[in-house]
């Protein structure tokens, strides 16, 4: 009985170690449901990659890609400000966790685009802009076009 059960544990050990997928798949995947326009699936396989593989710059990808899904309001069945808030969520990700992403000074931009001209939060888009944003990148290309 002990070799049925040691037999069967290594089994599930290799089948399950075969059939995951790594951050790189997922990137691939994402990106072909994203060419298909299968955009609630490649918010499932990005999610994916960020759950298993947190740190990791793949992850840091995922999320700025589910962010512009969600402020091209790409996903139908969220409505218009959950979707600006889950984009700013995201956004939010990535400069906070993913600082040393290329794409992070623009991430903290669009968080404060978003919040002043989607959701209307004055206040917390002139933070980001004026707090974080211009004191991180102020010599960002970016840094001209207040985004209030």
């Amino acid at each position: 009985m002990k070799k049925l059960v040691l037999v069967m544990t290594l089994f599930l050990l290799l089948f399950t170690a075969c059939s995951t997928e790594n951050e790189k798949d997922l990137i691939e995947k994402g990106t072909q449901q994203l060419q298909e326009k299968n955009y609630a699936e490649a918010v499932k396989t990005y999610e994916e990659l960020v759950q298993n593989f947190p740190g990791k710059e793949e992850a840091g990808y995922a999320y700025l890609e589910m962010a512009k899904l969600y402020q091209g309001r790409a996903l139908k069945n969220v409505t218009e400000r959950n979707s600006y808030l889950k984009a700013i969520e995201y956004y939010k990700k990535v400069y906070n966790d993913y600082s040393q992403m290329e794409e992070a000074p623009g991430a903290m931009f669009m968080t404060g685009f978003l919040q002043a001209n989607e959701i209307n939060d004055i206040e917390a888009a002139n933070e980001t802009y004026t707090v974080y944003f211009l004191e991180n990148y102020p010599d960002h290309e970016l840094a001209p076009s207040r985004t209030i």
